[in-house]
């Protein structure tokens, strides 16, 4: 049974009247607990008050009617199903050979936070990444007990200024990835702030570590590389055809389709095959199977009646 404020309500049964006294000092108590432990294992933050409140009514039932996990008031406490059992182990624990106390009525759920202290920044660089999953300049000073310019100056070239972002990075991270967008992007922002000497810092690492540029014809890629933007596909299937020509791409099924707005002879002639079965295969489908890198297989027929059998149609095969 709940309250009107959703909290759960425990009524002993009309044989239990004579502990009546007991029973509502003991659900103060366990409300006083629930409150407690989802304030400090959810919100994380100390509440001193309330666990000075949950001492006082919890030593106030202990007073009255002795300790919970005495032989009567276990009994008394099991009455309740939902939460008797996490009472007697939560609010009281064994020491020895009695009962005491447990943790939670003498100090705070919330993990204590050791203050993180070194002399090397680099350690401290490191203890920030991951414990921040970032280069926090205010933290690696604390810990360091130096400056912020001084920590950035320590650090040298582990750490750049990112244009982009105007937050501290890692070598790794701001060396890393598309350096030739983010390069570009340090120039607009170094062109704006030529003084800044941690943005000039940054742009001069992005330029030592571009990547050289290789010529187009030692490149070596394949008709229908599916990395390669189907924006260059439309328009060379448009400029082969004379047509607009729109390709997609369906990566489910790993398959190109080609779709001509209009025809002309370039599809049904000139990049098209007829085999000797008379079937024409036109341009815009021989242009799919060149994309996914397989070729129509042909065949005709040849002899009458029961002899006749289907053979490959070499020509058109190797035609198309």
């Amino acid at each position: 049974m709940a309250s009107d404020d959703g909290k759960p309500v425990f009524i002993p049964s009309l044989h239990d009247k004579k502990d009546l006294g007991f029973y509502q000092q003991y659900t103060a108590v366990r409300d006083m607990y629930f409150d407690l432990f989802e304030k400090e294992t959810i919100e994380q933050t100390e509440h001193n008050d309330l666990r000075k409140e949950l001492n006082e009514a919890y030593e106030s039932l202990t007073k009255g009617y002795g300790l919970l996990n005495s032989s009567i008031n276990r009994q008394r406490i099991l009455k309740d199903e939902a939460f008797g059992l996490t009472m007697l182990s939560s609010l009281e624990r064994k020491e020895g050979e009695q009962f005491v106390k447990a943790d939670i009525l003498t100090q705070s759920l919330v993990p204590k936070q050791e203050v993180f202290t070194t002399d090397n920044p680099l350690e401290a660089l490191a203890k920030s990444m991951n414990d921040k999953g970032k280069a926090d300049i205010e933290f690696i000073a604390a810990a360091t007990d130096n400056t912020e310019p001084e920590t950035v100056e320590a650090l040298g070239s582990h750490i750049y200024h990112n244009p982009s972002t105007l937050q501290w990075e890692t070598a790794d991270q701001l060396l890393s990835g598309n350096v030739v967008f983010k390069l570009k992007a340090a120039t607009e922002v170094v062109e704006k702030n030529p003084d800044d000497i941690q943005l000039l810092k940054s742009l001069h690492a992005l330029q030592k570590i571009q990547p050289e540029k290789i010529p187009f014809e030692l490149l070596d890629f394949n008709l229908g590389e599916r990395w390669i933007p189907l924006d260059y596909y439309n328009r060379f299937a448009s400029h082969l055809f004379e047509l607009n020509t729109e390709v997609n791409y369906f990566p489910s099924l790993d398959t190109f389709k080609v779709k001509a707005r209009l025809t002309n002879a370039k599809i049904n002639q000139e990049y098209a095959v007829t085999p000797k079965s008379g079937k024409t295969t036109y341009g815009d489908s021989i242009l799919e199977y060149a994309l996914e890198n397989t070729t129509p297989f042909y065949t005709y027929e040849i002899g009458t009646g029961d002899k006749a059998i289907r053979v490959p149609d070499s020509e058109a095969i190797q035609l198309a």
